[in-house]
């Protein structure tokens, strides 16, 4: 048993460094990009300018609901389900979640009584909304993603028939539809209040942290510094946007069997166990009663999470 563990710290330890010297090799250009954006876009005034909006939210909350909101980790949380497009406050989130959490500890210790079900369970049901949030967010930037290039068409027409910017937001925000319309709507409402356009898009890209969207409100901010022709600028960066998509998808197309293979992989087992324990009821049990079965099944299990995690990182290629 001794000379197994060993195996497996050595294994992981050595899949570890890979997997790290590979990630710190592929992510290295990406985090170039948002290093030059970022020192482009941020600065000290745009971050005093969040914190004002985002004290002026709180001013608008119930003393209860403000220190609710104030907890360690809730802006960060905040800013995820902002993202989502939920139109709900954290707090209400996270007191969902502890909700959740309260009602599977008790369900699964009247049932099980047994511990080490009780914890996975109640932290993966505590984990739903998290989950959900995440999910809702990834595929409200992949619907933005799409818009955008048709948006930045939109914005060029209007600026070649002599609209101002903010008026071309607000024709985006008029005739496309959500997310991007909702997006566009209220960096053109915030412009109109009194906010800076450079305040106005850092909130923008608050809210929608894509780097498609960072390289425009970079380009942007370099234009009403330097001059140039922004109608022309914003066709190149269409260009460029539409050709990373038509990549993209044919890199989705390409990863599609090592996706499938991970999904296969990761369902054998558990349809296996299922098939086995209908055709021979008594042979899987002594793997659940056993101390050493049940030490075996947990280290299957890490194995496998740990399998499907480097298959989901050797398929998911950073553009």
């Amino acid at each position: 048993m001794n000379e197994l563990l060993l195996v497996l710290f050595v294994f992981a330890a050595v899949a570890m460094v890979v997997w790290a010297f590979a990630a710190a090799l592929g992510g290295a250009a990406s985090r170039r990009l948002r290093s030059r954006l970022d020192a482009l876009s941020d600065s000290e005034e745009t971050e005093q300018s969040i914190s004002a909006i985002r004290a002026r939210y709180l001013r608008q909350l119930s003393p209860f609901e403000r220190q609710l909101e104030q907890l360690p980790g809730m802006e960060a949380f905040g800013r995820l389900v902002e993202q989502a497009g939920w139109i709900v406050p954290a707090y209400r989130v996270a007191t969902l979640s502890l909700g959740l959490a309260g009602a599977a500890a008790v369900v699964s210790l009247l049932l099980t009584r047994n511990l080490l079900i009780v914890l996975p369970v109640t932290a993966f049901i505590a984990g739903l909304p998290l989950f959900k949030a995440r999910a809702d967010r990834a595929s409200r930037l992949e619907k933005f993603e799409a818009q955008l290039p048709d948006a930045l068409d939109l914005m060029s027409r209007s600026l070649r028939a002599g609209n101002p910017l903010m008026e071309s937001f607000k024709f985006v925000s008029e005739e496309m539809k959500p997310p991007i319309a909702a997006e566009f709507g209220r960096a053109w409402s915030n412009v109109n209040y009194g906010v800076s356009l450079k305040v106005s898009l850092a909130d923008f890209l608050e809210r929608t942290p894509s780097v498609s969207l960072r390289s425009l409100a970079t380009a942007i901010l370099v234009q009403r510094e330097t001059g140039g022709n922004l109608a022309e600028i914003l066709d190149k960066i269409t260009q460029v946007l539409r050709a990373r998509a038509k990549f993209q998808r044919r890199l989705k197309t390409l990863t599609a069997e090592g996706r499938l293979s991970g999904w296969v992989l990761g369902a054998l087992p558990l349809v296996l166990a299922g098939v086995i324990s209908l055709t021979s009821p008594t042979y899987l049990p002594m793997l659940l009663t056993d101390p050493t079965g049940i030490r075996l099944v947990w280290s299957c299990l890490m194995l496998m999470a740990f399998g499907l995690f480097w298959i989901s990182r050797i398929v998911k290629i950073q553009v």
